[in-house]
Protein backbone atom coordinates (compact mmCIF):
# COMPACT_ATOMS: atom_id res chain seq x y z
CA UNK A 1 0.00 0.00 0.00
CA UNK A 2 2.43 2.61 0.78
CA UNK A 3 4.79 1.60 -2.12
CA UNK A 4 1.25 2.01 -4.27
CA UNK A 5 1.08 5.43 -2.70
CA UNK A 6 4.74 6.46 -3.46
CA UNK A 7 4.56 5.20 -7.27
CA UNK A 8 1.39 7.72 -7.13
CA UNK A 9 3.18 10.63 -5.52
CA UNK A 10 6.13 10.16 -8.07
CA UNK A 11 3.50 9.82 -10.75
CA UNK A 12 2.68 13.36 -10.09
CA UNK A 13 5.70 14.79 -9.41
CA UNK A 14 7.13 13.37 -13.07
CA UNK A 15 3.63 14.44 -14.95
CA UNK A 16 3.09 17.83 -12.80
CA UNK A 17 3.24 20.18 -15.84
CA UNK A 18 0.63 18.39 -17.96
CA UNK A 19 -1.69 17.82 -14.75
CA UNK A 20 -1.45 21.28 -13.85
CA UNK A 21 -2.27 22.73 -17.54
CA UNK A 22 -4.88 20.29 -17.65
CA UNK A 23 -6.52 21.55 -13.81
CA UNK A 24 -5.74 25.33 -14.38
CA UNK A 25 -7.77 24.43 -17.99
CA UNK A 26 -11.01 23.05 -16.48
CA UNK A 27 -11.05 25.97 -13.76
CA UNK A 28 -11.02 27.96 -16.56
CA UNK A 29 -13.86 26.32 -18.32
CA UNK A 30 -15.81 26.28 -15.79
CA UNK A 31 -15.61 30.10 -14.74
CA UNK A 32 -16.65 30.68 -18.33
CA UNK A 33 -19.45 28.41 -17.62
CA UNK A 34 -21.02 30.09 -14.10
CA UNK A 35 -19.95 33.40 -15.45
CA UNK A 36 -22.28 32.81 -18.72
CA UNK A 37 -24.69 31.23 -16.81
CA UNK A 38 -24.96 33.74 -13.83
CA UNK A 39 -21.69 36.26 -12.86
CA UNK A 40 -23.34 36.79 -9.62
CA UNK A 41 -23.92 33.03 -8.22
CA UNK A 42 -22.16 31.43 -5.63
CA UNK A 43 -21.04 29.15 -7.98
CA UNK A 44 -18.95 31.46 -9.93
CA UNK A 45 -18.02 33.23 -7.28
CA UNK A 46 -16.29 29.91 -6.07
CA UNK A 47 -14.80 28.81 -9.37
CA UNK A 48 -12.89 32.47 -9.08
CA UNK A 49 -11.34 31.79 -5.45
CA UNK A 50 -10.51 28.55 -6.57
CA UNK A 51 -8.77 29.97 -9.44
CA UNK A 52 -6.77 31.92 -7.50
CA UNK A 53 -5.93 29.36 -5.23
CA UNK A 54 -4.61 27.08 -7.94
CA UNK A 55 -2.92 30.02 -9.21
CA UNK A 56 -1.10 30.41 -6.85
CA UNK A 57 -0.53 26.90 -6.24
CA UNK A 58 1.32 27.04 -9.89
CA UNK A 59 3.18 30.08 -8.99
CA UNK A 60 4.90 28.31 -6.32
CA UNK A 61 5.32 24.97 -7.83
CA UNK A 62 6.48 27.06 -10.79
CA UNK A 63 8.93 28.93 -8.51
CA UNK A 64 9.83 25.13 -7.11
CA UNK A 65 10.73 23.25 -10.49
CA UNK A 66 10.88 25.56 -13.59
CA UNK A 67 14.03 24.12 -14.09
CA UNK A 68 12.59 20.83 -14.51
CA UNK A 69 10.24 21.90 -17.06
CA UNK A 70 10.37 22.23 -20.51
CA UNK A 71 9.82 25.77 -21.66
CA UNK A 72 6.66 26.06 -23.40
CA UNK A 73 5.19 24.30 -20.88
CA UNK A 74 6.45 26.91 -18.44
CA UNK A 75 5.37 30.13 -20.01
CA UNK A 76 2.18 28.41 -20.38
CA UNK A 77 1.02 27.49 -16.65
CA UNK A 78 2.44 31.30 -15.82
CA UNK A 79 0.37 33.04 -17.71
CA UNK A 80 -2.41 30.79 -16.79
CA UNK A 81 -1.56 31.41 -13.03
CA UNK A 82 -1.60 35.37 -14.17
CA UNK A 83 -4.95 34.68 -15.89
CA UNK A 84 -6.64 32.90 -12.73
CA UNK A 85 -5.11 34.99 -9.79
CA UNK A 86 -5.38 38.52 -11.06
CA UNK A 87 -9.17 37.76 -12.44
CA UNK A 88 -10.72 39.14 -9.29
CA UNK A 89 -8.34 41.84 -9.00
CA UNK A 90 -8.67 43.44 -12.14
CA UNK A 91 -9.95 46.55 -11.01
CA UNK A 92 -8.64 47.14 -7.47
CA UNK A 93 -5.94 49.90 -7.16
CA UNK A 94 -3.10 48.32 -5.19
CA UNK A 95 -1.03 51.05 -6.48
CA UNK A 96 -2.34 54.08 -3.72
CA UNK A 97 -2.27 51.66 -1.64
CA UNK A 98 1.45 50.57 -1.52
CA UNK A 99 2.08 54.27 -2.44
CA UNK A 100 0.64 55.41 0.62
CA UNK A 101 2.44 52.66 2.74
CA UNK A 102 5.46 53.67 1.15
CA UNK A 103 4.64 57.65 2.15
CA UNK A 104 4.18 56.61 5.82
CA UNK A 105 7.69 54.50 5.99
CA UNK A 106 9.48 57.57 4.46
CA UNK A 107 7.61 59.94 7.10
CA UNK A 108 8.76 57.64 9.58
CA UNK A 109 12.41 57.13 8.38
CA UNK A 110 12.85 61.15 6.84
CA UNK A 111 12.38 61.76 11.17
CA UNK A 112 15.76 60.14 11.94
CA UNK A 113 17.94 62.00 9.39
CA UNK A 114 20.36 64.32 10.97
CA UNK A 115 23.03 66.81 9.68
CA UNK A 116 22.95 68.01 6.96
CA UNK A 117 19.63 66.64 5.94
CA UNK A 118 17.90 67.28 9.30
CA UNK A 119 15.93 70.17 7.83
CA UNK A 120 14.11 67.05 6.35
CA UNK A 121 13.60 65.62 9.62
CA UNK A 122 10.16 68.11 11.27
CA UNK A 123 7.88 70.14 9.81
CA UNK A 124 6.76 70.64 6.28
CA UNK A 125 9.64 69.74 4.75
CA UNK A 126 9.26 66.31 6.56
CA UNK A 127 5.71 66.00 5.01
CA UNK A 128 6.25 67.45 1.68
CA UNK A 129 9.08 64.73 1.46
CA UNK A 130 7.53 61.34 2.20
CA UNK A 131 4.55 62.83 0.07
CA UNK A 132 6.95 63.08 -3.05
CA UNK A 133 8.51 59.78 -2.35
CA UNK A 134 4.76 57.77 -2.24
CA UNK A 135 4.13 59.82 -5.45
CA UNK A 136 7.03 58.75 -7.03
CA UNK A 137 5.73 55.37 -5.82
CA UNK A 138 2.64 55.76 -7.29
CA UNK A 139 3.35 56.97 -10.69
CA UNK A 140 5.83 54.01 -11.06
CA UNK A 141 2.95 51.26 -9.58
CA UNK A 142 0.31 52.39 -11.27
CA UNK A 143 2.04 52.44 -14.50
CA UNK A 144 2.96 48.81 -13.98
CA UNK A 145 -0.72 48.22 -12.01
CA UNK A 146 -2.48 49.25 -15.51
CA UNK A 147 -0.52 46.83 -17.81
CA UNK A 148 -0.88 44.24 -15.77
CA UNK A 149 -4.97 45.17 -15.17
CA UNK A 150 -4.89 45.30 -18.98
CA UNK A 151 -3.91 42.08 -19.60
CA UNK A 152 -5.60 40.75 -17.05
CA UNK A 153 -8.89 41.57 -18.56
CA UNK A 154 -7.71 40.79 -21.79
CA UNK A 155 -7.35 37.25 -20.92
CA UNK A 156 -10.02 36.95 -18.96
CA UNK A 157 -12.52 38.01 -21.85
CA UNK A 158 -14.80 34.64 -21.49
CA UNK A 159 -14.06 33.92 -25.22
CA UNK A 160 -10.14 34.15 -24.76
CA UNK A 161 -10.47 32.59 -21.29
CA UNK A 162 -12.29 29.82 -22.90
CA UNK A 163 -9.76 29.14 -25.92
CA UNK A 164 -6.95 29.34 -23.83
CA UNK A 165 -8.51 26.80 -21.53
CA UNK A 166 -8.98 24.28 -23.98
CA UNK A 167 -5.66 25.18 -25.41
CA UNK A 168 -4.31 24.36 -21.48
CA UNK A 169 -6.12 21.01 -21.61
CA UNK A 170 -4.89 19.56 -25.34
CA UNK A 171 -1.57 20.63 -24.09
CA UNK A 172 -1.44 18.93 -20.90
CA UNK A 173 -3.02 16.34 -22.79
CA UNK A 174 -0.79 15.73 -25.26
CA UNK A 175 2.49 15.56 -23.16
CA UNK A 176 0.41 13.06 -20.83
CA UNK A 177 0.06 10.81 -23.46
CA UNK A 178 3.63 11.16 -24.78
CA UNK A 179 2.45 13.68 -28.19
CA UNK A 180 4.55 16.07 -29.20
CA UNK A 181 3.48 19.85 -27.27
CA UNK A 182 1.21 22.11 -29.62
CA UNK A 183 4.59 23.96 -30.14
CA UNK A 184 6.17 21.39 -31.78
CA UNK A 185 2.84 20.74 -34.14
CA UNK A 186 2.75 24.72 -35.26
CA UNK A 187 6.57 24.34 -36.13
CA UNK A 188 5.77 21.14 -38.07
CA UNK A 189 2.88 22.88 -39.82
CA UNK A 190 5.14 25.86 -40.54
CA UNK A 191 8.34 23.93 -41.67
CA UNK A 192 5.92 22.19 -44.00
CA UNK A 193 3.79 25.56 -45.56
CA UNK A 194 7.67 27.30 -45.85
CA UNK A 195 8.35 23.88 -48.00
CA UNK A 196 4.98 24.06 -49.86
CA UNK A 197 5.55 27.39 -50.54
CA UNK A 198 8.81 27.54 -51.18
CA UNK A 199 8.26 24.33 -53.98
CA UNK A 200 5.58 25.88 -55.59
CA UNK A 201 7.72 29.04 -55.82
CA UNK A 202 10.03 27.09 -57.77
CA UNK A 203 7.33 25.98 -60.22
CA UNK A 204 6.34 29.37 -60.78
CA UNK A 205 9.53 30.77 -61.61
CA UNK A 206 10.40 27.84 -64.22
CA UNK A 207 7.14 28.13 -65.90
CA UNK A 208 7.94 32.02 -66.41
CA UNK A 209 11.75 31.00 -67.18
CA UNK A 210 10.67 28.75 -70.21
CA UNK A 211 7.47 31.08 -70.97
CA UNK A 212 8.85 33.91 -73.01
CA UNK A 213 10.43 31.67 -75.47
CA UNK A 214 7.41 29.54 -76.36
CA UNK A 215 3.79 30.22 -76.91
CA UNK A 216 1.17 27.60 -76.57
CA UNK A 217 2.06 25.62 -79.84
CA UNK A 218 5.61 25.48 -78.60
CA UNK A 219 6.75 28.12 -81.96
CA UNK A 220 9.09 30.39 -81.05
CA UNK A 221 7.37 34.34 -80.14
CA UNK A 222 10.45 35.82 -81.97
Amino acid sequence: MAEDSGDIAQYLVDHAPELILIVAGLIMLLIVYTYLRDKESAGYKAAVVLGVIVGIGMVLMLVTYEDQWYAFGTMVIAIAAFTLIIRPFKDVNFAIVIAAMVALVAWVWLGTLSDPLEFLAEGWPRIIASLMIGAVIYAFLNFVQKLAQLLGKLLNLWPVLFIFGVLCIVEGALILSGSPSLLDYYHGFKDSGEVAIAFLAGRAGGGLDSSPETGSSGQSFK
